[in-house]
């Protein structure tokens, strides 16, 4: 394997490590962000029904008493709509990110001329180095627009 194959493919794993990385910390973001708005939603609406419903019976007046503490206390609900939201936030960070994602495996996929089949790689070396100028061009958009605030609807340092 030549040296310009070994860098592109050096660069296109470190690439698509960030890229998963940068995936897994969107999808925890939305997961904890919608998880607290789910809870809170919840947590009203059991208050409102707690309040408001009822036939004014002893008995029910303390069921329900149980129940709310029950549900306030609960933590295994909250765990439950975490998990959902993660699973959603990975597929919208994926969508997000697979302009990303594609080129840096693309560059990993470099052609060589290597004996060995599993380095041999079916992308050519200039389809590969245009992925990795691609690559360049959506860091620095990235970078332009989520840390300097560049060309974005958002002020400087908010992430939605």
């Amino acid at each position: 394997m030549s040296f310009s194959t070994f860098l592109v493919r050096s660069v296109g794993v470190g690439a698509t490590a960030l890229t998963l990385r940068e995936i897994n910390l969107k999808s925890k973001e939305h997961a904890a962000f919608e998880t607290r708005e789910e809870v809170a939603e919840n947590l009203t609406d059991l208050l409102i029904k707690h309040t408001v419903n009822g036939d004014g019976t002893e008995l029910t007046e303390k069921m329900k008493e149980k129940y709310f503490e029950w549900r306030m206390d609960d933590n295994n609900v909250s765990y439950l709509q975490y998990f959902k939201n993660r699973i959603g936030g990975l597929g919208h960070a994926f969508v997000e990110h697979i302009v990303g994602l594609g080129l840096s495996v693309a560059a990993i996929c470099t052609y060589s001329s290597s004996k060995n089949r599993f380095y041999k790689g079916f992308v050519p070396k200039p389809v590969a180095v245009g992925c990795l100028a691609l690559m360049g061009i959506f860091a620095a958009t990235g970078f332009t627009r989520n840390v300097l605030g560049w060309g974005s609807n958002h002020p400087k340092g908010f992430y939605p």
